[in-house]
């Protein structure tokens, strides 16, 4: 119960300023008046114009990228279908090498208890820990594909591994990591093992993501002031 306690929140965010800095850019150009440290959601940018955001001019098309331009001929046609599928596939993006260096990377840091499972069988942010994952993730080409997907900058900001399925129920992203605008999340699953019916596949049900956007104040789970 103490966890869903604000002041919790404003506890752990006060003591992380260096890591929430950055915050304050975003709250300045919006208007929002908000302390780093301050609890935040959705409909605190309700009544916010989007456009006050300025989008990179950086960004390519998605042809003009360097990994498209890479990939067979049928990971090329699911990434220009993404807009309206809402996935794309990318065959074999990992040799077999990386692959294996990558699960004996968790194995090793599982065993040194520089990670842990959470949640269950979840292992969050390995990405701060290994040097392996964290080059992966921030891969200079895939940074520009997933961009130009979503026609603005992408950066990793989290990682989860697994080492077995998730047993989730089928469910959205949006509703606990809402960005603003709307939108800007991107999903991205790497395989590490051949993958069956029975050993934990992802399933995504193409369109949905044209389905309105639900948060927490659509089903009155905003909370209160504590």
């Amino acid at each position: 119960m103490l966890r869903r306690l604000k002041i919790i929140y404003i506890l752990y965010n006060f003591f992380h300023k260096k890591k929430l800095l950055h915050n304050l850019r975003l709250y300045k150009t919006t208007g929002l008046k908000r302390f780093y440290f301050s609890p935040i959601s959705s409909k605190n940018f309700r009544n916010i114009d989007k456009n006050l955001l300025k989008k990179s001019e950086s960004i390519r098309n998605t042809s003009d990228t360097q990994l498209f331009q890479k990939l067979d001929a049928q990971s090329q046609k699911s990434i220009l279908n993404f807009e309206n599928e809402g996935y794309a596939v990318l065959k074999d993006y990992l040799d077999e090498s990386t692959v294996d260096g990558i699960n004996e990377e968790i194995d090793n840091l599982l065993e040194e208890k520089k990670i842990s499972f959470t949640n269950g069988n979840k292992i969050m942010f390995a990405i701060h820990k290994s040097e392996i994952l964290k080059k992966i993730g921030e891969n200079k080409e895939l940074i520009e594909l997933l961009s130009s997907i979503i026609d603005d900058e992408v950066k990793l900001f989290q990682s989860i591994n697994f080492k077995m399925g998730s047993e989730q129920h089928t469910h959205s992203d949006s509703i606990h990591m809402t960005t603003f605008p709307l939108g800007g999340l991107l999903g991205v699953w790497i395989a590490l093992e051949d993958i069956e019916l029975d050993n934990g596949p992802l399933h995504y049900y193409p369109g949905s993501h044209q389905l309105p956007y639900y948060l927490n104040e659509d089903y009155n789970n905003e909370g209160n002031f504590f």
